[in-house]
């Protein structure tokens, strides 16, 4: 339990990445529960800075079993339990001072205080809820998210919904055995919803120039939660399509990101944030699809998505699409061997 967002950023580094023990996307450590409680009520920092750290969190943290939640009780306070083994607990005077710092190494005691905690992270403070692509798609999240008044999304890396027809089809055919509980209609269904919104819908894009750079060199390419790789073939007729879906939709908006959200912190991963006024969900690149997505379950969380967007939309940083897409194409009909290109 812990005001992370009240102590200096290096401390708020060392409990979020462990010391970068996660930081591989392949790791997966089924045996390690972690639960964070933080509170929300910063007044004094942008959306921008809480979403960026927050991203931070969930992405360096989604291959373990880790929970997060909010509330007030954490305010001022630093407070680690860990069940059976140890405990320590500060009161904080500010970002980089505590009143008093206080250690348990008696486990009886350190149980005890690890309970209490733990009945302060229910359901009712719970701030994200985990889940993945095809439990959206049953639950009919993933449409829900389609058709969610004033779409718009931040890009962290390429999904399945620029597709075009043929590719979706390719992939489709070569990949559709990993989608165990998911009828092949459905599937179909769902890229022809998304293909149509494309093309006639008002949506706002936000992309990084990383991932074109990405794309054009790996071709990875995250279709519905599973990180597939796509010929040099494929990719160029990917980025076209996203070219000719840019040209014929006057409504569908797209603009680059340079760099990160905050020019000082570079290392923080890309969020890929499909947001709208009904309906928000945070989706990583991993090579573990159970753990790839985070839903709000907190109004507050929301909120503070859609003043990320609004801030990073209309700001100076943003540039146009075009130069880039240009650049992406030509490149990757280098990378094309030759047979190909006649």
């Amino acid at each position: 339990m812990v005001d992370i967002l009240n102590i200096d950023l290096n401390y708020q580094m060392m409990i979020t990445e462990l010391n970068g023990l996660h930081n591989d996307r392949g790791l997966v450590l089924p045996g390690v529960h972690f639960s964070l409680m933080i509170n929300l009520d910063t007044p004094n920092l942008s959306s921008t800075y809480i979403t960026s750290f927050l991203t931070n969190v969930l992405s360096n943290l989604s291959n373990i079993d880790f929970d997060l939640y909010c509330g007030s009780q954490a305010q001022k306070k630093l407070v680690f339990a860990i069940k059976d083994i140890y405990s320590i607990s500060g009161m904080l005077v500010d970002q980089s001072h505590c009143l008093s710092v206080t250690t348990i190494e008696d486990s009886s005691l350190s149980t005890e205080l690890y309970h209490k905690i733990r009945l302060l992270c229910n359901k009712e403070s719970l701030l994200i809820r985990k889940t993945t692509i095809e439990n959206m798609i049953r639950n009919h999240e993933y449409e829900h998210s389609l058709f969610a008044q004033n779409s718009s999304s931040i890009l962290g890396h390429f999904t399945e919904h620029f597709l075009p027809d043929d590719l979706y089809e390719e992939l489709f055919n070569k990949y559709s055995s990993i989608f165990n509980n998911l009828k092949p209609e459905t599937l179909k269904r769902l890229h022809t919803i998304t293909a149509q919104l494309l093309r006639c819908s008002s949506v706002k894009i936000i992309l990084y120039a990383s991932v074109f750079n990405d794309f054009i060199v790996s071709g990875e390419l995250d279709f519905y939660g599973f990180r597939i790789q796509l010929t040099p073939e494929q990719r160029l007729r990917y980025i076209k399509h996203v070219d000719e879906l840019r040209q014929n939709n006057e409504q569908l908006d797209l603009k680059v990101l340079p760099n990160g959200i905050l020019s000082d912190y570079q290392h923080i991963p890309r969020p890929t944030l499909f947001h709208s006024q009904d309906f928000s969900y945070l989706r990583f690149a991993r090579n573990t699809p159970e753990y790839n997505v985070c839903i709000p379950n907190k109004i507050i969380l929301n909120q503070i998505f859609d003043e990320f967007f609004t801030e990073l939309w209309n700001s100076d940083t943003c540039v146009s699409a075009d130069s880039l897409i240009t650049h992406s194409i030509l490149s990757i009909e280098i990378l094309q061997p030759e047979t190909s290109k006649n």
